[in-house]
């Protein structure tokens, strides 16, 4: 009578091969490792689909972060064209409230006039394209504010004309810059339509500044008294 084998011990592979091999005369079987079948059997045709599959994921990486980098640069000038623009129709509100000459007075109303309407240009193309418009001033055009709100008289038209020409250097510069680089083309054509605005209250700030400095230095412009020679 034959011996019962312990079955609280399996046989290991090895093992299993060997006793197959004892009893019927046949080598064991290998077992397949199902992730080195492809549907037809052959490994070599899983191998190149997983080096496959690992060169798109290589490449579309770097896709993916170029991608990013757009968007970014989008938001980048959405976001401080927004806060410049609102900062613009802020202190022409204030200066047609509170500047003194009508050439302030005319020129905040112009600064408000179109400011307002680029802003609501840039907040359609915005929201279209999942990007955030700033509907208050950044840090800079708060305190610039603040600033104007502490004068008065021929001291707040001089500040205001200094502050617009200021802004307005600043904003030539940023839209310059965005109409060669930004890669939206609706965000690089508002830039692009936009300067010419831009550079008109950049020289009416820059003429209402030389006035206001003309006005506080009545004898700066005048020549010198030739005639006693």
């Amino acid at each position: 009578m034959e011996e019962d084998v312990d079955r609280t011990h399996p046989l290991s592979s090895t093992q299993q091969g060997e006793h197959q091999l004892v009893a019927t005369g046949q080598p064991a079987k290998r077992p397949h490792h199902a992730w080195m079948r492809s549907s037809t059997g052959d490994p070599s045709m899983t191998i190149r689909s997983l080096l496959s599959a690992s060169l798109v994921l290589a490449l579309a990486c770097p896709l993916s972060a170029s991608l990013q980098a757009n968007t970014n640069s989008n938001q980048a000038f959405v976001t401080e064209a927004s806060q410049a623009g609102a900062t613009e129709v802020a202190i022409g509100k204030l200066a047609q409230a509170q500047a003194t000459s009508a050439d302030a007075k005319h020129i905040a109303a112009m600064i408000v006039k179109d400011h307002v309407q680029a802003n609501e240009t840039l907040a359609g193309i915005a929201k279209a394209k999942s990007l955030h418009v700033a509907d208050a001033p950044g840090v800079e055009g708060k305190k610039s504010i603040a600033d104007l709100q502490a004068l008065q008289g021929d001291q707040f038209d001089r500040a205001f004309a200094n502050i617009m020409v200021i802004d307005h250097q600043k904003a030539v510069a940023a839209f310059e810059r965005a109409s060669k680089t930004v890669t939206d083309p609706q965000l690089r054509g508002f830039a692009v339509e936009t300067l010419p605005t831009l550079k008109s209250h950049l020289k009416m700030a820059q003429a209402l500044e030389g006035k206001d400095g003309a006005a506080s230095h009545p004898h700066a412009e005048m020549p010198p008294d030739r005639s006693d020679k």
